[in-house]
């Protein structure tokens, strides 16, 4: 469904506007996903934050390309070796939405974990040879 969707995107709007649709879009599923994963937990709490590396860890152990590299109470570290969804935007000749879903980490992040600053210095999409993902959880001062 989701090539489906982008084909139509790309074949009937110019590229700046299917980008920033497919950005929208893709950023709706993961606030939709998260909501799930966090549902009931306050937000901006170590609680919250705890749940989310507790899911993503066990997200990346049945995944032979996620690494964590670092998961503590301020900090979540993942380096992923490649990347399946760009894979199959190149297959399909979409590979001009792989940042759009890149883009969506920045966003549920910023929307869902207040507290919590998301970066990223390589990225498979753009054309490094890994991508770096980095959640840290900056603890409100009393």
């Amino acid at each position: 469904m989701t090539i489906g969707f982008l084909e139509a995107l790309k074949d009937n709007l110019d590229s700046e506007l299917a980008f920033m649709i497919a950005c929208k879009g893709f950023t709706n599923y993961m606030n939709h996903y998260y909501n799930l994963v966090l549902k009931g937990i306050p937000k901006g709490s170590q609680r919250r934050f705890d749940r989310f590396r507790e899911h993503y860890t066990n997200y990346a152990l049945n995944c032979e390309y996620i690494q964590i590299v670092q998961s503590n109470t301020d900090i979540l570290k993942v380096h992923y070796t490649r990347c399946p969804f760009v894979e199959i935007m190149t297959d399909f000749e979409l590979h001009e939405f792989s940042r759009a879903f890149c883009l969506s980490d920045c966003e549920f992040t910023r929307s869902l974990l207040p507290g919590v600053v998301f970066t990223r210095t390589q990225e498979i999409a753009s054309g490094g040879s890994f991508c770096d993902h980095t959640w840290s959880f900056k603890k409100e001062r009393n």
